[in-house]
C-alpha cells in the first residue's frame, strides 16, 4: 500500500512544539491564520514534526500575502535538506519575491553566504503572483525544482553536492526587510513538508471472524 510521508501545518494557531526557531526570537510567528514576521529580520524555522524518509523531499506553501514594497519584495524562502541543528550546514533555499523564484545555498541561519545556484526567473510572466498560488520546491535524484501553480519556474542540478547530503527536515524563512520602495514582509499558508513521493508500507493482515456455521 502507497502511502504520503507528508505533514502540514495550517498555521491556524501559534507556532506548536513541531517547529524551531532559528533566529533565538519569537519571529516567525503565526498572524491572521498565515505565517508571517511584524518585525524585521531574517527568520528562519525549521519544520521538525516530520523527518523525511529519503535524500528525495518536497516542501510548499500557500502565498497568503505579497510584499507591500513595490519593486517585487524581499524575498522569503522555502528551505530543503535542514538538519534540525543549530548549525544550519550548506542548505539549498528558495528566494521567492512577488514576482520571482531564485534557487540559491546558504550556510548559516543567518543568510550567510547567500550563493545563487540558479538566478531569478520569472514566477507569472514579470507579473506579480497571485494571492492563493501554490508554490512547490523539491529535490529529486539531486536536482532541486521550483515549481508555481503546477508550472515549473526555475531549477538546478547540484552536480558536485554543493548542499546538505543527510538532512532530512524542512522549512521556511521569513523575512521582513525593505525592497527599496517599502517594508515588509510576504505571508504563506498551508505549510506541507516530506517525502518526494509516497512510501510503500506492509498492507494490513485481514482477519477474519467465522461463526460456527460456515
Amino acid at each position: 500500500m502507497l502511502q504520503w510521508s507528508r505533514s502540514t501545518d495550517p498555521f491556524s494557531a501559534a507556532l506548536s512544539a513541531q517547529w524551531v526557531r532559528r533566529n533565538g526570537g519569537t519571529h516567525p510567528l503565526v498572524s491572521g491564520g498565515s505565517i508571517t514576521a511584524t518585525s524585521s529580520g531574517f527568520f528562519p524555522a525549521e519544520f521538525i514534526a516530520r523527518r523525511a524518509v529519503g535524500a528525495d523531499q518536497y516542501v510548499a506553501v500557500t502565498l497568503t500575502q505579497l510584499h507591500p514594497g513595490t519593486s517585487g519584495g524581499s524575498p522569503s524562502c522555502l528551505v530543503l535538506r535542514c538538519p534540525n541543528s543549530s548549525t544550519s550546514g550548506t542548505v539549498p533555499i528558495a528566494f521567492i519575491t512577488n514576482t520571482r523564484i531564485g534557487i540559491y545555498t546558504m550556510t548559516s541561519w543567518a543568510g550567510a553566504n547567500a550563493t545563487a545556484r540558479a538566478a531569478y526567473a520569472n514566477a507569472n510572466g514579470g507579473a506579480n503572483m497571485t494571492l492563493g498560488s501554490r508554490i512547490e520546491f523539491f529535490v529529486a535524484a539531486n536536482t532541486y525544482y521550483a515549481f508555481v501553480n503546477g508550472a515549473l519556474i526555475n531549477s538546478w542540478p547540484d552536480t558536485t553536492a554543493i548542499a546538505s547530503q543527510t538532512g532530512r527536515y524542512g522549512g521556511l524563512v521569513m523575512q521582513n526587510a525593505s525592497d527599496g520602495s517599502g517594508s515588509g514582509v510576504m505571508a504563506f499558508d498551508d505549510f506541507v513538508f516530506g517525502d518526494l513521493r509516497p512510501t510503500e508500507v506492509p498492507t494490513p493482515m485481514q482477519s477474519m471472524n467465522r461463526s460456527a456455521s460456515f
